[in-house]
């Protein structure tokens, strides 16, 4: 795969956890810790770092055993989680936007749960929930020919934004207005 991260940012290697972590801080600004999908992958999200390294301080870095960093497992949820928490203390973050992408959004969303004092936002792309009955329901689902929905469609173009339907592709996320001004 491609190396489209920037090649801008300190990287360093931390080792918290029993884990040595590659890890990549850029921007200045509030902070927002970008998680990366897998698992398994490795950190993608430099370009997202790059949009954003004006306005907020960045932090990326490889989950265990993944890319660049070190580790065993377990590899559980919680495990996941206690690492994230442990690099935001190496990083001395007190209060942090999270910006997770696939499983890293179920990661961020599970981090939240866990230790939501810590978070001032959080963006979810793309992620699963947290509720594993989903997957049964959609396997029961696909021998009649249909998936269930995970959420409302989306509004027709132009119809008024309710509490149901998706915002304007052109809307900022609140939490990211409150995060990053």
């Amino acid at each position: 795969m491609t190396d489209l991260a920037p090649k801008t940012g300190i990287s360093e290697s931390v080792e918290v956890a029993g884990c040595a972590f590659h890890c990549v801080r850029s921007g200045a600004g509030p902070p927002v810790v970008l998680v990366h999908g897998g698992p398994g992958l490795w950190d993608y999200l430099g370009p997202v770092a790059a949009l954003i390294e004006r306005r907020a301080r960045a932090f990326r870095y490889d989950q265990r055993a993944c890319g660049r960093s070190t580790g065993e497992g377990p590899h559980t949820i919680a495990r996941h989680v206690a690492d994230l928490e442990a690099l935001r203390d190496h990083w001395g973050l007190e209060r942090f936007t999270v910006i997770g992408h696939s499983w890293g959004a179920s990661l961020a969303l599970h981090y939240a749960l866990e230790h939501p004092e810590r978070l001032a936002g959080m963006v979810y792309m793309s992620g699963t929930g947290v509720d594993p009955a989903w997957k049964a329901d959609n396997k029961a689902a696909r021998p009649k020919g249909r998936l269930v929905p995970s959420r409302p469609p989306a509004s027709p173009p132009g119809a008024p934004t309710t509490p149901t339907s998706r915002p304007a592709a052109n809307t900022p996320a609140p939490c990211w207005r409150r995060a990053c001004g």
